[in-house]
C-alpha cells in the first residue's frame, strides 16, 4: 500500500485541538472546514456551506429541498394554505429533541416568537423569513404559522427554518444561543475555537452511520488537503480547483458539489455619472468576457456559465434562456452606440476567496481590455465589501457578488429599489423593471408566479444588473474510507455518511 506523507507540523498542531479521544472501536467522521463561527450551534445563523456544517448536523428544518428543487417533508410532513397569510403545518409524530423534549407545535410557537424579535430579525434565518410574525398551536402536532404578507412559497422558504428545543431555548441568552439543542443526527458535546466534537444522536429520526463527528477548522485550503491526504481528516470541504491533482495523486476522491450560489459582478447603477447606467454598456461588458473558457480552464468544466440570476433547480428558473454569447465584436458595437467608441475606464472591487478567484478576475480584466475597457481591480476583505454594500458608499463601478437560495426573488429585496429592506442601500435601480418585480412578488398563484419569475429573468438579459458568470461549485476531498457521501442543494447529508474500517498500514 502506498505510504502517505506524514502530516505537517501545522496539521499535527491543528489536530491536537480536537476534543477528546475516540472511544474504543468508535467510528468517528472527521471533517475539515475553513471556518467554525462563534455562532456554530445557533439554528438561526450560518445557512451556507462550509460554515453551516455544525448547524446541519445538530438541527432539522421544517422542510427540505432535493437536487431538483422539489420541496419534501422534514420535521413537517404536510403544509396547507389556510388563508393568504396563514399556513397550517403538520409535524412529524414521535420526534424528540436530543434532551428528551418532544417535538410539538409549541416548538414552532417559541421559534416564531424569537424570529419576530428585534434580535431575531438581525440573524440570517430571521431576516430571510421576515414574513413569519408568529405561530399558534392548533393541536399537539399542528401549528398555524402567521405571516405579515402572503407567501405562496412558504414551504420552500421553510427549508431554512431550523427548530431548537423550545424549553431549553427559553433558558438561553443571546450569548449562549450557540448551545441550542436540536433533533438532528448529532449532538454537540465539546467546543474549542478551532474544533467541535459531536456524538451520534441515538434518538434522531435520521440516526447517523457513524458514532461521532468531529469538525476541525483548518483555514488554509492547502493545509486541508494535507490533513486529508495524511489521514488526519476524512472529508475536506471547500477546496480549490487547483487542489485536484494533489488529492487524486494520493488516491483520494475530488468531488465537485454544485451550490445554489450564482456568481456575478454587480453593476453600481445608482451613480448618475457611471457608464454602467447604460444597459448597452452592461450587455457589452458581459459579451466581452469569455466565461465559457474560464469555466473550462479555471473551474475544470465542473459548472456552466449562467443564463440568469437564479440557480438551476430554483423556483422560477427559466430553462428557455441561453447565456449571452461571447461576442467581442458585438460588445464593441454596443459600446460605440452608448457613446464609448474609444473604450472607457472602470473600477471593480473584489474580495478574493480561494486562489482561483484571482485567476478569473484577471482573465475578466484581460478580456475587457480587448474591447477597450480598462478595468482596475481593487481587492478588499469581504467584511468591508459587505459594509460598503449595506451603506451604498461605493467608489467603484462594479463588485463581485452572488445570488443565493432557491427563490430567485429573494435578493431583489436588497439590490432593487423596492423599499423592502430597511437599512440597506440598493445598488441597482431599474424603473422599467420595478412594476414586473412587484407583480412577481405579489402574485399568489404559484404557476403564474413562476411565469413572472421567468419574465424577470428574460428582461434582465436585455438590461443586466450584473455581469453574469456561473453557478457556483464547491470542491470537496474525500478519503477512500468515506461511504454514502451525499448532498442536496446547500445541505450535506451527514446522516448518510459512513466509514469503512481502517486497513493495516493506514
Amino acid at each position: 500500500m502506498k505510504r502517505r506523507a506524514p502530516p505537517t507540523r501545522a496539521i499535527v498542531l491543528a489536530m491536537s485541538l480536537l476534543l477528546g479521544a475516540d472511544p474504543a472501536g468508535a467510528a468517528t467522521l472527521r471533517v475539515g472546514v475553513s471556518l467554525i463561527t462563534g455562532n456554530a450551534g445557533n439554528p438561526y445563523q450560518d445557512i451556507s456551506q462550509p460554515i453551516a456544517t455544525p448547524a446541519q448536523a445538530i438541527f432539522d428544518a421544517l422542510t427540505a429541498v432535493d437536487e431538483a428543487g422539489t420541496v419534501t417533508p422534514a420535521l413537517a410532513t404536510s403544509w396547507t394554505l389556510e388563508s393568504p397569510t396563514s399556513w397550517l403545518v403538520r409535524l412529524r409524530p414521535g420526534i424528540v429533541f436530543s434532551n428528551g423534549e418532544p417535538l410539538t407545535a409549541e416548538a414552532l410557537v417559541v421559534s416564531a416568537q424569537h424570529m419576530a424579535t428585534v434580535a431575531g430579525r438581525t440573524e440570517t434565518v430571521g431576516s430571510m423569513l421576515y414574513q413569519v410574525v408568529g405561530a399558534e398551536a392548533v393541536d399537539a402536532l399542528t401549528a398555524r404559522v402567521r405571516l405579515s404578507e402572503p407567501d405562496p412559497l412558504f414551504p420552500l422558504h421553510a427549508a431554512l427554518w431550523r427548530i431548537p428545543a423550545p424549553k431549553h431555548w427559553q433558558t438561553l441568552t443571546r450569548e449562549t444561543y450557540r448551545t441550542a439543542i436540536g433533533t438532528g443526527p448529532f449532538v454537540a458535546t465539546a467546543r474549542t475555537s478551532n474544533a467541535m466534537t459531536l456524538r451520534a444522536n441515538s434518538q434522531s429520526w435520521r440516526r447517523p452511520r457513524v458514532d461521532a463527528l468531529q469538525i476541525l477548522q483548518v483555514a488554509d485550503a492547502t493545509s486541508r488537503v494535507q490533513a486529508l491526504t495524511s489521514g488526519a481528516i476524512d472529508i475536506a470541504l471547500s477546496l480549490a480547483p487547483e487542489d485536484e491533482a494533489a488529492v487524486t495523486a494520493a488516491g483520494f476522491v475530488f468531488h465537485a458539489r454544485p451550490s445554489t450560489l450564482v456568481h456575478f459582478l454587480g453593476f453600481v447603477t445608482t451613480d448618475p455619472m457611471s457608464p454602467v447606467r447604460d444597459a448597452r454598456v452592461r450587455r457589452a461588458l458581459t459579451m466581452a468576457v469569455n466565461r465559457e473558457a474560464i469555466v473550462r480552464q479555471v473551474l475544470k468544466g465542473t459548472t456552466a456559465q449562467a443564463s440568469q440570476f437564479a440557480a438551476r433547480g430554483s423556483f422560477g428558473y427559466n430553462a428557455a434562456l441561453e447565456p449571452l454569447p461571447y461576442d467581442p465584436a458585438a460588445a464593441k458595437r454596443l459600446l460605440s452606440e452608448a457613446g464609448f467608441p474609444n473604450g472607457l475606464k472602470l473600477a471593480m472591487t473584489t474580495s478574493v476567496g480561494r486562489g482561483s478567484d484571482a485567476l478569473y478576475y484577471q482573465q475578466i480584466a484581460a478580456d475587457l481590455g480587448k474591447v477597450g475597457v480598462a478595468l482596475e481591480l481593487r481587492t478588499e476583505p469581504a467584511v468591508k465589501l459587505n459594509q460598503t454594500m449595506f451603506a451604498g458608499t461605493w467608489t467603484t463601478n462594479m463588485f463581485n457578488m452572488y445570488t443565493r437560495g432557491l427563490d430567485a426573488m429573494t435578493d431583489y429585496r436588497f439590490r432593487a429599489c423596492l423599499g423592502l429592506a430597511t437599512g440597506r442601500a440598493p445598488y441597482h435601480c431599474d424603473p422599467e423593471l420595478l412594476p414586473l418585480l412587484r407583480r412577481a412578488i405579489a402574485e399568489q398563484d404559484v404557476e403564474a408566479r413562476r411565469r413572472l419569475y421567468g419574465e424577470v429573468a428574460a428582461y434582465e438579459q436585455r438590461s443586466p444588473p450584473g455581469l453574469l458568470l456561473w453557478q457556483d461549485v464547491e470542491f470537496d476531498g474525500l478519503s477512500p474510507r468515506v461511504q454514502g457521501y451525499a448532498h442536496a442543494q446547500d445541505t450535506i447529508l451527514l446522516d448518510r455518511v459512513g466509514l469503512t474500517a481502517k486497513q493495516a498500514g493506514d
